[in-house]
């Protein structure tokens, strides 16, 4: 939900899952690190432009994760895996 709504991402390792890249589209931080939750947060309140930046990228970003692209790109791939099978 964030990521399609384009807003700035703090994830940890788990909740990026490959998806997002850490410092374009989100800040990926170990979850059990709480100084460097505090301090991104502390960052992302004080910096807009960093703050617009992550959410300008996520929003970008969300679009190739929809279901329909997704099943596009599945589909596709189970084809091509078929025909050279």
């Amino acid at each position: 939900m964030a990521f399609g709504a384009g807003l700035p991402l703090l994830v940890s390792p788990m909740g990026g899952g490959g998806v997002v890249t850490n410092g374009e589209d989100a800040v990926v931080i170990d979850p059990h690190d709480e100084a460097t939750w505090i301090a991104q947060l502390q960052h992302l309140a004080a910096d807009a432009e960093f703050r617009a930046k992550l959410a300008h990228q996520s929003k970008l970003k969300a679009p190739y994760y929809l279901w329909d692209a997704v099943a596009k790109r599945r589909l596709d791939l189970l084809v091509n895996a078929l025909k050279n099978a």
